[in-house]
């Protein structure tokens, strides 16, 4: 079959394309053709592609040009115009030298024709996401467009994730509106905004950040598909959210007359706290009076501090509710608060002179804060960080109005159905002494199916119950604490026993990981000091509560040593004891030192009953004095048998104690009597 006659147009294009080794034979003929046919398309494209193979900016550019002015309706044209955009943004993988051409190429073109190919290109663009990258590639290259164009684009995007299936915040288009446009469009004062589209937008910005910073609990199947999959990545920095609201921020407060900047101009929250405050004195305005002109700038200003706080917060408590790394924190680990408990008198019913309780400048109780030693990250920054959440909290909540807007404005972020936030309140219902009421949000409280968290919300009521004075229930709880200690894969918890001390004088708050050393400690600590007030009681002392503390004893006996002496001295005075879980659960070899030397002549001679009721019957042999001679040969033998185990963990062992004798202890916490079996 022939092939058709080529046209005198293709003759002329072959005729060039045949002679490119002759690079003036084949300017000749392109010459002679477009003479001949200007408006023939392929003539001039040839003419460009030429060039571009010679590696000459200046001609290709020029060939460039003309095609845009003449033939701006040609696919070819625009196909080639996308992949000088493309390397022009670095999105596109060329070798060096081509990708270099394309951009020298396009910086050949005169301003107007440069400004030109990006409009037109955006303007044939159907696809939003790329249509709006073209447009910030035009106000960054061309801030004189912004006038025209800004506003627009910010339109576009809202109207485009309006109408989309998208349901979390972090996405695309939200991300170019937050990070990209509003950034260009808020610094071109000729751009006007009305208000309410300001605030619009400023909530839109708020709730980006905070979402790029947590991932709460439910919205993992959301995340994976979709148009946000692969947008809430984890970060390394979590300063960059926030560096990028600062800009929004500071953009907007210049358009509404703020003096946001000087809150935000350091990183540091006490600085923040009192640069807000500095404010409010200056202005001498507060969020009680809503009529202030200065009452917006004032509540936005605490709430951005708030939710800035409470999200190093959350990401401080607990990184799986977090996009934030924070390098070797142990998976699972979370952190709770909880109240430490009040010492005891030494005497019954005499009242330890009271300790003046620090106060900050509003008057009001501020109680101490430490942090386990078990806690990973920095303690400054965790305590900083709750502190100045907590009052934040405490000035949105100044009055009915604001605490209104507050909630309407929470409501409106989504933060109000995160279990980070509802976790939060009730550390600042601990925090301020309001035992009452953290009672009752952990009862409405849905627990997340995660590690660590059943610890945390039971020991929580625990400590809220104790200081409402209903022990009972508050060591009912601590008990259930231990059963899911119980549970745990492995019972040796490596981290060491923390150092903290969780009885003093006054009010105090204690940060503690939800590892096995922290938890039964807190646990061990809260039963030791139920105990010692029974003990405190001679019409409520016996034996078994003095042994069931003895045990209790050994998980911090340095720490405890004065009332362990003080035990010793009750023996002394009671003249031995009887205790027959002895030998089942103590191992520390103090003890076994101290019952070794009291039971000899040198140490008094004591009368000791440790043996278990099985032991007894199997020997027959009761182990008292002046009865039997051979029970104290009995007795040491048993000890020294028992210092073997010394070396046991006591973790475990005293996790065995508590579940197995649950019932025993919590007749002597009660103050009643139950007989040793």
């Amino acid at each position: 079959m022939s092939q058709s006659p080529m046209t005198d147009e293709e003759y002329l294009v072959f005729k060039a394309k045949e002679a490119q080794k002759d690079e003036f034979a084949a300017k000749t003929w392109l010459m002679i053709a477009r003479t001949l046919y200007p408006q023939n398309f392929k003539i001039h494209f040839e003419a460009y592609s030429m060039h571009k193979l010679r590696g000459n900016e200046v001609e290709a550019a020029r060939c460039l040009e003309l095609m845009f002015l003449k033939f701006s309706t040609e696919a070819n044209l625009w196909q080639e115009v996308r992949m000088i955009l493309d390397c022009l943004r670095q999105e596109i993988t060329l070798d060096a030298t081509s990708s270099k051409f394309l951009r020298d190429v396009y910086y050949s073109l005169s301003v107007d024709i440069q400004r030109g190919l990006l409009l037109t290109a955006a303007e044939k663009t159907t696809e939003t996401i790329e249509h709006c990258k073209l447009v910030i590639m035009l106000l960054e290259m061309f801030p004189e467009c912004t006038v025209q164009q800004g506003l627009k684009l910010v339109d576009t995007l809202l109207m485009a994730e309006k109408h989309s299936n998208i349901t979390v915040p972090v996405n695309s288009m939200r991300r170019l509106l937050v990070c990209d446009i509003l950034p260009v469009v808020l610094k071109a004062p000729s751009v006007d905004i009305p208000h309410n589209i300001l605030y619009r937008l400023l909530h839109k910005s708020i709730e980006f950040c905070i979402y790029s910073i947590i991932r709460p609990y439910g919205f993992e199947e959301r995340i994976m598909t979709g148009p946000s999959s692969g947008l809430w990545e984890k970060i390394t920095n979590p300063e960059t959210p926030w560096l990028n609201l600062g800009g929004i921020v500071e953009g907007m407060s210049q358009r509404f007359g703020w003096d946001l900047g000087l809150v935000f101009k350091s990183n540091d929250y006490e600085s923040q706290w009192h640069s807000l405050q500095s404010i409010c004195r200056q202005r001498q305005v507060s969020l009680d009076d809503p009529s202030s002109p200065f009452y917006l700038q004032i509540f936005y200003c605490t709430v951005i501090l708030f939710l800035r706080s409470l999200c190093e917060y959350t990401c401080l408590v607990d990184s799986s509710q977090s996009n934030v790394i924070l390098g070797d924190k142990p998976e699972g680990c979370v952190l709770l608060i909880v109240e430490g408990l009040k010492t005891l008198s030494v005497q019954p019913f005499e009242r330890p002179k009271a300790k003046k309780q620090k106060l900050d400048k509003e008057g009001k109780n501020v109680p101490e804060l430490s942090v386990s030693n078990n806690v990973s990250v920095a303690p400054s920054n965790l305590m900083h960080s709750f502190v100045t959440a907590a009052r934040c909290w405490d000035l949105l909540h100044a009055s009915e109005r604001v605490a209104t807007d507050f909630g309407n404005l929470c409501n409106q972020l989504g933060i109000e159905s995160w279990f980070c936030f509802q976790s939060f309140q009730i550390d600042i219902l601990i925090y301020k002494g309001l035992h009452s009421e953290a009672i009752q949000w952990l009862s409405t409280l849905t627990v997340p199916n995660l590690p660590g968290y059943q610890e945390k919300l039971s020991l929580q009521a625990a400590c809220c119950y104790y200081h409402l004075g209903e022990y009972m229930t508050a060591c009912s709880k601590t008990m259930d604490v231990v059963c899911y200690l119980s549970d745990k894969t492995t019972m040796i918890d490596k981290t060491q026993t923390s150092s903290l001390l969780f009885v003093k004088p006054v009010r105090h708050l204690i940060f503690l990981t939800n590892l096995m050393a922290d938890v039964l400690h807190f646990c061990v600590k809260l039963l030791i000091t139920r105990l010692k007030n029974v003990i405190l009681h001679p019409s409520l002392c016996n034996d078994t509560a003095l042994g069931h503390l003895l045990t209790l004893l050994q998980y911090d006996l340095m720490q405890e040593e004065d009332l362990f002496l003080e035990i010793i001295n009750y023996i002394q005075l009671r003249g031995g004891l009887t205790y027959n879980y002895f030998f089942n659960y103590t191992i520390h070899i103090d003890i076994l030192e101290e019952f070794a030397h009291l039971s000899s002549n040198a140490g008094g001679n004591l009368s000791f009953n440790l043996l278990s009721v099985s032991s007894q019957v199997i020997k027959q042999r009761a182990i008292t004095r002046g009865v039997n001679k051979g029970a104290k040969e009995d007795l040491k033998v048993a000890l020294q048998k028992q210092v073997v185990r010394c070396e046991e963990p006591l973790q475990p062992l005293l996790v065995q104690f508590l579940i197995q004798e649950r019932e025993s202890l919590f007749h002597n916490i009660q103050g009643g009597r139950l007989t040793n079996t």
